[in-house]
């Protein structure tokens, strides 16, 4: 069993466009969650 977290974005500096804001990615074996606390972290 292998957890994989990765920070997507902090939230700072202050959120501005075309920069990520604050969520984290995690990976658990073959399940995949991607959590947004602030903006989107996609473009």
């Amino acid at each position: 069993m292998t957890t994989t977290v990765t920070l997507t974005g902090t939230g700072l500096p202050n959120v501005a466009p075309g920069r990520a804001g604050a969520g984290v990615f995690v990976k658990h074996n073959d399940v995949v969650v991607q959590i947004l606390t602030d903006w989107s972290t996609c473009d």
